[in-house]
């Protein structure tokens, strides 16, 4: 199998897995775009030593990567509060937002990303690995160094969170 094909059949199987990682592990889905763009771009450059990694366990070397992307990102981050902690220091408060009108179905789709950000961020991580990154509970286990029946404990947990969430919002 030649590099770009290699590398095509990396993205299109892993790429979903990859970018719900991020998104569980940051809950911000630019960001969780940004760090998959990043990984696969350094699959790309490390391509020789993906095509020495066996097919079955491609995706833990890509998680092994992603890892050290997220690293990386939290670092960047850390250097970012500072600098803006800086910059609003010297600058004055600015005017509020006017406020826009929400549809009733934007407002349920922005009212159920809260209930998902405010998931503990253990419980946020594995759900959306599982139903964004349609990733086994078992293989999430191995990714993230914990046992599977502790996986499904999780994220029956995260769900039991929603349907609770969901429940309340429909009462008021």
């Amino acid at each position: 199998m030649g590099r770009t094909e290699l590398f095509d059949s990396l993205f299109e199987s892993h790429r979903n897995a990859v970018f719900s990682y991020f998104l569980g592990k940051t809950g911000l889905r630019e960001d969780s775009l940004d760090l998959t763009q990043e990984v696969f771009s350094r699959a790309w450059a490390r391509n020789e030593d993906a095509s020495a990694v066996p097919p079955d366990r491609q995706r833990y070397w890509l998680f092994a990567i992603a890892k050290n992307s997220l690293v990386d990102y939290r670092r960047r981050a850390k250097v970012r509060e500072v600098a803006l902690k800086h910059l609003k220091s010297s600058q004055t408060e600015s005017t509020s937002n006017d406020l826009q009108c929400a549809t009733e179905q934007s407002i349920l789709v922005e009212s159920l990303e809260e209930a998902i950000m405010d998931l503990p961020k253990e419980l946020r991580t594995v759900l959306v690995m599982s139903v964004m990154g349609e990733i086994k509970s078992n293989e999430i286990a191995e990714l993230l160094g914990r046992p599977a029946g502790t996986i499904r404990s999780l994220i029956h947990e995260a769900r039991q969170q929603l349907r609770r969430y969901v429940t309340l919002a429909g009462q008021i």
